[in-house]
């Protein structure tokens, strides 16, 4: 199609100057990614539709805000995109350490040209960066997941984007550590202001740190190749233009998105070498060629991809030549048996006479009270309480019959901006604390089964409060802590043997 070559610039150019259509085309490229990397991050398909619907409407409204020689128009669009999902997750924070999908850095074999560099980082460093863009992945999450120090974590990123940095050309700046901080400040990894204060005094000190901020979103952005794209509902592109006040065309019926094949990337080369390979053989079609009129025997089976029509109809002339052209007309005694001959569906209609009346009959009948004995899951849970008070429960925890945990605060906790809660287990046969990620300390917390696993009598939950991007391990005073217990289980009434 003509509209695939314009360029994302172009369409830019056309969006500033008000021609709906540039946005139409833009939605159609870039929609299926921005869905997908949006839910990637939200977790939430709801939430990921809004976040797609309101960065298109922002890429209409500012589209003549942006310039040639900032960089790459598609890098902007998807900086839009990326902007307003962290302003998302900041002002509505949600459990997403429990939620996460938690995997390696998949590149597809179909990969993108600017994704090929990404060959010359080791594996764990294409994870790290993964989970920080594709998931938004914290350091503390990151160190976690790739079971590394978080020290160790940032000095690794930070050592992947000085290697990744020279493959790509067009930096503004010489590649230094400047050019690393700007890389960790488009991944999304400096959370809190004081952490975020020297890559924001640098891109307001040189014009050319903020084209060197969206040349590091270019890069990035490649990296959605990774992902499913998923194909958005037509409601989400008819909410956006009445928003905007834009016709639309007539939409396209929606296609069912075509899952990419998805391949481990420990060696790039191999997996873009890698033959595809299919789970059934195809099976050949053989088709019929018609037979000669004089003969009766059955037509031999070929490969021809234009069978005779006049096979159908020449067909059932060959047959039983002793048949009579005109139907004998039936005897009286044959028309008189014929009345009274009982057909099928006579039939079936007074056999359901009869069941309709048996099943009446039976639903009329009194019947005493069945009694059904109903056996529940045990049921397990705990009360968290501050260290020294034994009467003031500051969380109540409880695991659902599907091992599901569920953590309802009890009393406010309040934090100071460089700080945060962290929620840990210990299970009573081990010396190990595990850290279930960070938490919001006044919302409720549920934790999948498939997260926390099986969930033990004895195990002990308890909740610390840590540096801002959280702890591999305790490092103050415990603030709630709890032991878990048998909230009761079902026994099964003991059977008295028969008498003889």
């Amino acid at each position: 199609m003509a509209e695939q070559s314009v360029s994302y610039q172009t369409l830019l150019a056309q969006c500033a100057q008000e021609k709906s259509a540039a946005l139409e085309q833009l939605y159609e490229k870039e929609a299926p990614a921005f869905l997908a990397l949006g839910t990637s991050l939200l977790q939430r398909t709801t939430d990921a539709e809004e976040l797609t619907r309101e960065s298109f409407a922002l890429i209409w409204r500012h589209a003549n805000a942006y310039a040639p020689d900032m960089g790459s128009a598609k890098a902007w669009m998807y900086s839009i995109l990326r902007f307003r999902a962290q302003q998302r997750l900041k002002q509505s924070p949600t459990l997403s350490p429990f939620i996460k999908v938690k995997n390696s850095l998949f590149i597809p074999a179909q990969a993108p040209k600017d994704l090929l560099p990404f060959q010359y980082l080791d594996e764990k460093s294409r994870k790290m960066i993964g989970l920080a863009y594709l998931h938004g992945y914290s350091f503390a999450e990151i160190a976690k997941e790739c079971h590394s120090s978080i020290s160790h974590t940032q000095k690794q990123i930070h050592d992947a984007l000085l290697a990744l940095a020279p493959h790509y050309s067009g930096w503004h700046r010489p590649i230094n550590d400047e050019v690393a901080l700007l890389g960790i400040y488009c991944l999304g990894l400096l959370r809190d202001a004081h952490a975020a204060l020297p890559a924001q005094q640098l891109l307001s000190a040189d014009s050319n740190a903020a084209k060197d901020l969206i040349q590091w979103e270019g890069i990035f952005c490649a990296l959605t190749a990774c992902l499913t794209p998923i194909e958005p509902n037509p409601r989400i592109q008819q909410r956006l233009f009445q928003e905007l006040g834009l016709p639309i065309s007539t939409p396209t019926p929606v296609k069912a998105p075509v899952p990419r094949p998805q391949q481990p990337s420990a060696s790039l080369q191999a997996i873009l070498q890698k033959p595809a390979t299919t789970r059934f053989d195809t099976p050949t079609t053989v088709k019929a060629t018609p037979s000669a009129p004089s003969s009766s025997t059955p037509p031999a089976s070929t490969n021809s991809d234009q069978p005779d029509k006049t096979q159908a109809t020449a067909q059932p002339l060959a047959t039983d030549t002793s048949i009579p052209s005109t139907p004998a007309a039936p005897s009286p005694d044959q028309t008189k048996r014929a009345r009274f001959t009982w057909r099928p569906h006579y039939i079936w209609l007074i056999v359901a006479f009869f069941v309709l009346l048996a099943a009446l009959a039976w639903l009329l009948t009194p019947k005493s009270p069945t009694v059904q004995m109903v056996q529940m899951s045990p049921r397990a849970g705990a009360v968290l309480q501050a260290p020294g008070q034994t009467s003031t429960p500051g969380w109540v925890l409880s695991v659902d019959p599907e091992g599901h945990v569920l953590l309802a605060p009890q009393v406010r906790t309040d934090l100071h901006p460089d700080q945060s809660v962290q929620l840990w287990t210990q299970e009573p046969s081990s010396t190990e604390i595990r850290s279930l990620g960070l938490i919001n300390p006044n919302q409720p917390v549920t934790i999948p089964a498939e997260i926390i696993g099986q969930v033990h009598v004895g195990q002990i939950f308890e909740m610390t409060i840590e540096p801002k991007e959280g702890s591999a391990e305790p490092s103050s005073a415990v603030l709630f802590i709890g032991r878990v217990v048998n909230f009761g289980e079902y026994q099964a009434p003991v059977q008295e043997a028969p008498t003889t």
